[in-house]
């Protein structure tokens, strides 16, 4: 949406999730009624797909945010995170050169900055990928790392919400579990920003405030609903999972 807010002559939206393709659609083309959307369903695996995309729509700018990023479910199934999040960059990536792209910007994580887990070190991996290809053929690479977005698909909050109104227990991993949070529209106007700064090569990260730790926010959910921590939405702790830990290193 605020990419087109900015004013392109096109914007096209890939995914091969046909109903999320089809209602982001909808809702782009309600809010800008003159600007021509293009809804392609393709997976990012498929080169040939990718291939009949772009050389269809010709775009100049490429975002590429599909990514795997749980990090439990990740640890147990890393050939699919490896696809995806590597080949699957890859295959996006060359497929934006073979057609003449000007820009590729990775949406990346900051926990790709210290891997520690499949999630994390495919990310990291999908950011080589990038950088590698940085001024081939003429086209700027660039990778933009961005922490906890709410609002996002996987945010924790719209799960502890579900847990509070069913009066809990809202179930959290370890209490001294922390994580920086930043809005996901603020996230976006920071990546446009670091796609406008940018001059190939760079890996940008979103400056976001201090860590939060899981039962902090789990409290203040808790106290927005207008309840009281524990003794009318109880709170537990189930350990951490396969991959995860306690604070992310920047």
């Amino acid at each position: 949406h605020q990419v087109a807010a900015a004013g392109p002559a096109s914007l096209i939206a890939l995914d091969h999730d046909e109903h999320g393709l089809q209602a982001l659609k909808g809702a782009l083309e309600a809010a800008w009624p003159q600007l021509p959307v293009h809804a392609v369903l393709a997976d990012v695996n498929l080169a040939h797909s990718l291939d009949e995309a772009f050389r269809r729509l010709r775009p100049q700018v490429v975002f590429h945010a599909a990514a795997y990023s749980h990090v439990p479910l990740l640890e147990s199934n890393p050939l699919p995170a490896l696809q995806v999040n590597v080949f699957g960059t890859r295959e996006v990536a060359l497929a934006a050169e073979r057609h003449g792209a000007v820009s590729l910007v990775l949406v990346s994580t900051e926990r790709a900055a210290r891997p520690v887990n499949v999630m994390s070190a495919s990310r990291r991996l999908a950011e080589m990928v990038c950088q590698a290809l940085d001024g081939r053929a003429g086209m700027r690479c660039l990778v933009f790392r961005l922490g906890s977005a709410l609002g996002t698909l996987g945010s924790i909050v719209p799960q502890i919400e579900a847990q509070i109104a069913r009066g809990g227990p809202v179930t959290l991993s370890h209490p001294e579990v922390n994580r920086t949070y930043l809005p996901l529209p603020e996230g976006v106007r920071l990546l446009l920003q670091a796609f406008a700064m940018g001059q190939g090569g760079e890996v940008f990260t979103a400056r976001t405030g201090p860590p939060v730790t899981l039962k902090e926010l789990a409290e203040h959910l808790i106290h927005l609903a207008g309840r009281r921590p524990g003794a009318e939405v109880p709170i537990v702790y189930t350990g951490l999972g396969p991959g995860e830990v306690l604070h992310e290193e920047p």
